[in-house]
């Protein structure tokens, strides 16, 4: 990443924080309650190959750190972050529930040795680097044989998704939609590049899944808008009713939702699938060992 570009980054998570709903719950009940369907498709991904307790974990992008704190609360693992914005890092040290480290670095350069993680993540990352093939690079450097890599990024291949068609419309509408979330067009990722660098690195690809093509996608933002409101309406909290307030009990039962609802919205999404066609993919590869 360019020094320009990094700064541009941090700049704009600096003041615009990811909107992660009920966050205190999810820090606390670790993937106890999946939020959305991607959520779902992750606590899956994870369950394929849990870490076991002592792990050493590392989040590329770690935001406010809440997935680090989920993967401790549900497997009592051992965090680390790096991020480019310093006030992601500031909130993941104050609101964190587990002791992780942090650091604030880009992924192309990681500050750490060889084979020191056992398992490294990245979601929603990769398409706000110019190089993901060197971040991917990075990730497998300091990941021990047999680790495991996640990562969930944002797909070029999405003609015809949703959020193409929504882009079309803005764009007509001369509305630079590009910037609300610091994406690039030219930074989006090839799903199978992506393959291509991990196979090239030495990984064996365990899972991949596009995802997000139009009913899933349509799902998910719209329950999100459902956690906001929720989120607003009930203004600011006490620790001690953070567990009990609306926006926590919205999320047991959207959760449930989920989980039964994820297999067949997949389906319905099955004519972009099949064509490779989505806003975004998982990976999950494991390390030549």
């Amino acid at each position: 990443m360019t020094a320009s570009l990094r700064r541009d980054q941090a700049k704009h998570f600096d003041s615009r924080s990811p909107f992660t709903p009920v966050s205190r719950t999810l820090r606390a009940r670790g993937f106890e309650f999946p939020y959305i369907l991607k959520d779902v498709m992750i606590s899956q991904a994870i369950l394929r190959r849990p870490p076991a307790a002592g792990d050493r974990v590392l989040d590329v992008g770690c935001g406010r750190g809440i997935m680090l704190d989920r993967l401790s609360a549900s497997y009592e693992t051992v965090g680390y972050g790096v991020d480019v914005s310093n006030a992601s890092l500031k909130g993941a040290q104050s609101e964190s529930l587990h002791p992780h480290r942090v650091a604030a670095s880009a992924g192309e350069n990681l500050p750490f040795p060889d084979n020191c993680f056992d398992l490294a993540l990245s979601f929603d990352v990769l398409e706000h680097v110019p190089a993901s093939d060197a971040v991917l690079a990075e990730m497998v450097r300091v990941l021990r044989p047999g680790g495991t890599i996640l990562c969930y990024a944002v797909s070029r291949k999405n003609a015809f998704t949703l959020n193409w068609f929504l882009a079309k419309a803005l764009d007509v509408l001369r509305v630079d939609h590009w910037s609300w979330s610091a994406h690039a067009p030219d930074r989006l990722v090839d799903p199978d590049l992506a393959v291509a660098q991990l196979e090239k690195e030495g990984c064996r690809i365990e899972v991949f899944r596009p995802f997000h093509a139009f009913f899933t996608i349509l799902f998910d933002q719209s329950v999100l808008v459902l956690y906001w409101l929720a989120e607003r309406l009930s203004g600011p909290l006490k620790e001690r009713d953070w567990d009990t307030a609306p926006p926590s009990r919205l999320l047991s039962s959207i959760s449930k939702m989920c989980v039964k609802l994820v297999g067949p919205l997949d389906r319905l999404d099955a004519p972009w699938v099949s064509r490779g066609l989505c806003n975004g993919f998982l990976i999950s590869a494991r390390k030549a060992g």
